[in-house]
C-alpha cells in the first residue's frame, strides 16, 4: 500500500522498490513500482535496477 500512498501524495516520477526478497520485488513492480533492486542479505550491493542519477 505505500506505494499507492507514495504516488498519490507525491509528484515521484520514479519509485524504486529494495528488498532482499525477489516475490516482493515483483509485488512491489505489480502495486506500481517502477524499478526494482534486489540487495544481499548484509550489506551487499544492489545488482538489479538502475542509477536514478543517471542522465544528468
Amino acid at each position: 500500500m505505500a506505494i499507492q500512498i507514495l504516488r498519490a501524495l507525491t509528484a515521484a516520477t520514479t519509485v524504486a522498490a529494495v528488498d532482499t526478497a525477489a516475490d516482493k520485488l515483483e509485488t512491489a513492480k505489480r502495486l506500481g513500482a517502477d524499478e526494482g533492486a534486489a540487495v544481499r542479505r548484509g550489506g551487499g550491493h544492489a545488482h538489479q535496477g538502475h542509477d536514478p542519477g543517471a542522465g544528468r
